[in-house]
């Protein structure tokens, strides 16, 4: 009765177009291999308890606020949430995900962006053996400015910063630096094509056995060409094209690597969306010792039954490499997949089931495991 009471009320309090948003969330997810154990680990042995799974509970509340003064808008969003895992509770903590922002304009052909953020978290299990609870922090700053030239072309710079601090595997701690510069050129008919050069140096922190921190980083420079093209009213392709060059500052030689990705999203019905996608990236540096390449592929469909129901689906397969040959071979397969359905009563609220499977396959018998969830998200906006 009183969550009926409710609804009107809070579908009357929440607009899109509001200029502060607030949000609550209230999570649940039931992991069975919590910490991605292979099948052949003992759980006793590894983590001194026989459980493999636990329940977790994870309240959040959030802002979404933005202020347009003339020109200029500036934009703020926040979260904290403080997860509680029902087993083992040592792995509980309060963290948080925020951006400041001003997208700045000068006339009608200088426009830009200035942000900053912040993000507090814990380490995936994928790649933390042992259930080692690390919690790591990443602060990143970004300036940006692009200036019109006609009704085509557009130049385009940017620089940035980002800092990554862990509290348990303190050898992973990096600062990051890098700098972009590029032009673009949209036709008439709605597509871009935009060329970019970059250049970044990374840092860390703190040394590694006998390597030192000052000589385990590296410097890369490279070039992308990326397009985005409506095919038909209904269909979208998308993509980039880019080659990397970086090098260990320990010295040695230049490493060459290609990246990019391809996408194309359908509008089958009015009802029916299909997204396929392909990217090839490098890892976190901040998350695993020996930079890797990843190629993922992925097929994603929506389905919006009814105006309050939305089923969708997904499917990913990445297959993850080291960069480099000489740095060793490490190989992982994983093959994930999701199924989820969503319920809004109301424009403010969202109630949303799911359940997700992962598994990967290793030439390390140790980087193997398999991991089934289910959970359910409430949201309230208002």
């Amino acid at each position: 009765m009183l969550c009926a009471a409710m609804l009107p009320a809070a579908h009357a309090a929440y607009d899109e177009s509001d200029a502060v948003v607030l949000e609550a969330k209230l999570r649940y997810r039931y992991d069975d291999n919590l910490f991605r154990l292979a099948d052949s680990d003992n759980a006793g042995v590894v983590l001194g308890d026989s459980q493999r799974g636990d329940h977790m509970v994870e309240p959040r509340v959030g802002v979404k606020a933005q202020w347009p003064v003339s020109r200029q808008l500036f934009t703020l969003n926040g979260e904290v949430y403080r997860p509680h895992y029902f087993h083992y509770d040592e792995l509980d903590y309060t963290g948080w995900e925020g951006e400041g922002a001003w997208q700045w304009a000068v006339g009608s052909t200088l426009a830009g962006r200035l942000s900053y953020s912040d993000r507090k978290s814990l380490s995936s299990f994928e790649d933390v053996l042992g259930g080692i609870k690390d919690l790591y922090r990443t602060r990143n700053a970004e300036a940006s400015g692009n200036w019109q030239l006609g009704p085509t072309w557009s130049l385009g710079a940017g620089v940035g910063a980002t800092e990554e601090r862990h509290e348990a595997r303190q050898f992973l701690d990096y600062d990051e630096r890098h700098a972009t510069v590029g032009a673009t050129a949209q036709t008439g008919k709605g597509s871009t094509f935009t060329v970019r050069g970059m250049v970044s140096e990374l840092e860390y922190t703190e040394d590694y056995g006998f390597a030192r921190a000052d000589l385990r980083g590296y410097r890369q420079h490279g070039v992308d060409f990326g397009w985005q093209i409506p095919l038909t009213a209904l269909t979208t392709f998308g993509g980039s094209v880019g080659w990397v060059s970086w090098k260990d500052k320990a010295g040695g030689d230049a490493t060459d690597n290609f990246i990019g990705g391809l996408n194309l999203r359908w509008q089958a019905t009015e009802r029916t969306s299909v997204e396929l996608a392909y990217e090839r990236a490098f890892d976190d540096p901040g998350q695993n010792l020996v930079r890797r390449i990843t190629d993922t592929y992925r097929v994603r469909a929506d389905w919006r039954y009814h105006p309050r129901w939305i089923f969708s689906g997904e499917v990913s397969y990445e297959d993850r490499e080291i960069a480099r040959d000489t740095l060793g071979d490490i190989k992982d397969q994983t093959l994930y997949w999701r199924l989820a359905s969503t319920y809004r009563p109301t424009n403010s609220i969202d109630l949303v089931g799911y359940v997700e499977q992962n598994g990967r396959d290793s030439n390390l018998q140790t980087n193997e495991y398999d991991s089934m969830q289910y959970g359910l998200t409430a949201t309230w906006r208002f």
